[in-house]
């Protein structure tokens, strides 16, 4: 029987494919990496790893609204305002609902 974690894993690979197609299949995505709503790690500039909640992703934003950098919108612990970072970096510790 397969445990929570895989159903839930199996069902945000089954969303992603069925965006993917929406889009004529054009566009390869990180979908199935973050959502709004999930806690994330990464490393600092220092070598610390700090924690925080994303907030945006590029998905979720309007079409006139081009960050500068990175394609998720991360509210870091400790800081007042998030930042773009790039999804390759973060690590999901904590799935949103």
């Amino acid at each position: 029987m397969p445990s929570g974690a895989m159903k839930r894993s199996r069902e945000k690979w089954l969303e992603y494919q069925k965006r993917r197609e929406a889009h004529n299949w054009t566009k390869m995505s990180y979908f199935d990496k973050v959502r709004v709503g999930d806690m994330v790690e990464a490393l600092s500039a220092e070598g610390n790893k700090i924690q925080g909640l994303v907030v945006a992703t590029i998905d979720t934003v309007g079409p006139a609204f081009e960050p500068a950098w990175g394609d998720t919108h991360v509210l870091w612990n400790g800081n007042d305002k998030p930042s773009w970072e790039g999804c390759g970096s973060l690590e999901v510790i904590s799935e949103g609902s």
